[in-house]
C-alpha cells in the first residue's frame, strides 16, 4: 500500500514538473533607424530634431552620441532625444556640407547603434 502512495505521489510531482512553463523573461533590443535630413545653413533654432526609438518591453531608453563628425557639432537630450545645437559654425555651409552624428540608444539591457546624416544646404547670404 505504501509503495503505491509513493508511485502515485512521484508521477503527481513527476507531471507537475514536466507541465510547468519555461517563463524565462525576455528583453527585446530598442530600434532607432538610420535617418537622414536636409537642414538649411545658419539655423535660427537651437533645436535640430529629435530621434526616436521604439522598445517593445517599453523599458525606459537612453540616448547617447558615440561620435559626430565634426566633433562638438551638437549634444542630445539623453531621456528624449532631442538633438540641440552646441557649435552654431558647424551649421555653415562654408565649413561643412554634411554632419554625421553615431547614435547608441539602450533600454538598460541591449543597445542599438544608428546614423543621423544632416545635409547642410547652402543659403544665399548675400541677399
Amino acid at each position: 500500500m505504501n509503495s503505491i502512495k509513493f508511485f502515485s505521489l512521484a508521477c503527481a510531482v513527476m507531471l507537475f514538473c514536466a507541465c510547468q512553463k519555461d517563463d524565462t523573461p525576455t528583453n527585446s533590443a530598442p530600434v532607432l533607424e538610420d535617418r537622414t535630413m536636409n537642414m538649411n545653413e545658419n539655423p535660427t533654432s537651437d533645436l535640430v530634431t529629435t530621434v526616436t526609438a521604439t522598445d517593445a518591453d517599453d523599458d525606459q531608453l537612453t540616448y547617447t552620441i558615440v561620435s559626430q563628425t565634426p566633433e562638438n557639432s551638437v549634444g542630445i537630450n539623453t531621456a528624449n532625444g532631442e538633438i540641440y545645437i552646441v557649435n552654431a559654425s558647424a551649421f555653415d555651409y562654408e565649413q561643412n556640407t554634411t554632419i554625421i552624428i553615431n547614435i547608441e540608444v539602450t533600454d538598460g539591457v541591449n543597445t542599438t547603434a544608428s546614423a543621423l546624416t544632416i545635409n547642410i544646404l547652402d543659403v544665399n547670404e548675400n541677399g
